[in-house]
């Protein structure tokens, strides 16, 4: 059996033997109800010998009363008792384990020994183990989800691997998982493990990862490549500094080397490296909802000269350029300005917003106007939060940029939606369609074209080698 079936026993598993379950229900943490309630419809076989029911469910007393031909074990006993439970599973034929308990290598001592001995059972049994330490996996299009903690799971095109269950529940503006595989403390299955099974995975169209240290480099390296020649990885780093390395070894016995290493191994293989949370959950959105730029020629679009000035800044920083434009497009724009104001890029529709009364005809004619222009690459647009009949604009901004988005779906739009009170409505009411992203800051939002556009120039670059 390849990895990849190895990896579809955990995150596609038809049916799963639940070792240690409660009879506890209503507070979230009963897996065998929240798998009922996400409407899971693969079998169950909880495991407790103090039990005979849950919600309805037959309870085996031992494993040993376990049918056969069982896809998945998850054993969320005490640590002492993990490793024969695993012995017992795998007599039955049971070739995925998930370890929950806490413990083990993330303490050491007694703990590593026993996640060493889990290890040693399950490779002369022919069996493989996620975790130690670990939510599990999950697979929004199966309603799958062996947390015992209650999620959300959107089918969202995004495959999630991590040392934590951390994304489990999503970053701070979106739920994440449309599938998910918690390696927790690694004793077995790894990142390359978890990325082999989604190189060719058709619902998955991006990967975001949480990695603390990777203990086979060539490993991991030539699985990232296989996937970063089909969709992007997104990696947040944890233990860059010197104190946050030393933390991972109490969080999942982990070792975290020298982050230029790991910046060099990421740049090699084409992985995008997030910062920090505001910018995987800024790159997931970008990579998930935007087609990549052409070029990194940006047109800016703005309100107000002083955002489109910082919006400049922005894009040099990124190492975007500001687009010149075609004469067609300063003629179409210069219909629907003040005669006063000369077309630049940034555009700036503040004053038109005064003298012309058709302000609707204003955003429309002068983000059409860019997106139809062949030396534009992207668009920045800079534009206030009220977008409303009632608010000072008397137009429903959002809804004039999400159809030309849709009309011209080859070019990213990205905006900034200031105020002194922006809350995610805002953002929300431009991206309910694919096609547009907006970001908390301007700064953000041109690091977004820049990744895409870095990532894109990787995937050209790949092509020309094969």
């Amino acid at each position: 059996m390849d990895i990849k079936q190895q990896i579809k026993l955990f995150i596609e598993a038809r049916s799963i033997a639940l070792v240690g379950a409660t009879r506890r229900t209503g507070d979230g943490h009963n897996v065998v109800e929240n798998l009922l309630n996400y409407g899971y419809a693969g079998k169950l076989y909880p495991v407790n010998p103090n039990a005979d029911n849950i919600m309805g469910v037959k309870v085996y007393h031992s494993i040993g009363e376990l049918p056969e031909g069982i896809d998945l074990a998850l054993i969320s006993t005490p640590r002492s008792q993990a490793p024969q439970h695993a012995r017992e599973c795998v007599a039955k034929g049971i070739k995925a384990l998930i370890i929950v308990a806490q413990g083990m290598a993330d303490v050491g001592g007694e703990g590593m020994r026993l996640q060493q001995e889990l290890v040693k059972i399950a490779r002369e049994g022919g069996a493989r183990v996620l975790g130690p330490n670990t939510f599990g996996v999950a697979n929004a299009f199966m309603h799958l989800n062996t947390a015992f903690v209650n999620f959300e799971i959107p089918e969202n095109p995004i495959g999630t691997i991590a040392q934590t269950g951390m994304l489990f529940g999503g970053t701070a503006r979106r739920r994440l998982m449309g599938k998910a595989i918690d390696i927790g403390n690694t004793c077995d299955i790894d990142f390359a493990d978890a990325l082999e099974y989604y190189v060719d995975d058709p619902q998955i169209k991006l990967i975001a990862m949480y990695m603390e240290d990777v203990k086979d480099g060539r490993k991991f390296m030539r699985a990232a490549k296989k996937v970063t020649r089909q969709k992007p990885i997104i990696v947040l780093k944890g233990g860059r500094t010197s104190v946050g390395a030393n933390l991972t070894k109490s969080h999942t016995g982990s070792m975290a080397g020298r982050a230029e290493i790991y910046d060099a191994a990421f740049k090699q293989c084409g992985i995008i490296r997030a910062s920090d949370f505001d910018e995987m959950d800024d790159l997931v959105m970008g990579f998930w909802y935007l087609p990549p730029p052409k070029g990194r020629r940006v047109a800016l679009m703005t309100n107000t000269m002083g955002a489109g000035i910082l919006a400049t800044d922005a894009c040099t920083n990124w190492g975007l350029e500001l687009a010149t434009f075609a004469r067609e497009t300063k003629e179409r724009i210069s219909r629907v300005m003040p005669p006063w104001l000369p077309v630049i890029n940034p555009v700036d529709i503040g004053p038109a917003n005064f003298v012309v009364p058709d302000r609707e005809k204003v955003i429309f004619e002068c983000m059409e106007s860019l997106l139809t222009d062949p030396g534009v690459d992207a668009i920045l647009f800079i534009l206030p939060a009220g977008f409303d009949k009632e608010s000072a604009w008397g137009v429903e901004v959002p809804n004039v940029a999400k159809k030309l988005a849709a009309k011209y779906p080859a070019k990213p739009i990205v905006g900034w939606v200031h105020s002194n009170d922006v809350g995610e409505n805002s953002a929300h009411a431009y991206m309910t369609d694919r096609n547009i992203v907006v970001c908390p800051t301007v700064d953000r939002a041109a690091r977004v074209l820049s990744r895409l556009l870095n990532y894109a120039q990787f995937r050209e670059a790949t092509k020309a080698e094969e």
